[in-house]
């Protein structure tokens, strides 16, 4: 396997699990929380599209970092700090409403 190929299959994968682990991250925090109720629930669909944008971007920049012969600790925190201000923003939005 090239690294061509193999930078194309971490950046994959990174973004899948990337974007599964925001929204499985999202509904727990709706579960544990509990005050949307029925009428004022928050749907993951429903949160700005920018957020999707920005955890796409950085579970690509962790995939990149991963994808590296050696470990490029730069990229992966960097991916890692978008990741979780986007989980942050999306809570507080689901709050205010």
């Amino acid at each position: 396997m090239t690294y061509t190929q193999s930078l194309a299959i971490h950046i994959v994968t990174a973004v899948a699990v990337g974007v599964a682990l925001d929204w499985a991250i999202f509904e727990r925090f709706k579960m544990i929380v509990g005050a949307f109720g029925d009428s004022g629930e928050v749907r993951y669909r429903e949160l700005p599209s920018w957020r999707v944008v920005v955890v796409i971007l950085a579970s690509a920049i962790v995939g990149i970092s991963l994808a590296a012969p050696v470990l490029l600790a730069f990229p992966f925190w960097i991916g890692t700090a978008l990741f979780v201000m986007s989980n942050i923003c999306a809570n507080a939005v689901a709050l205010r409403r």
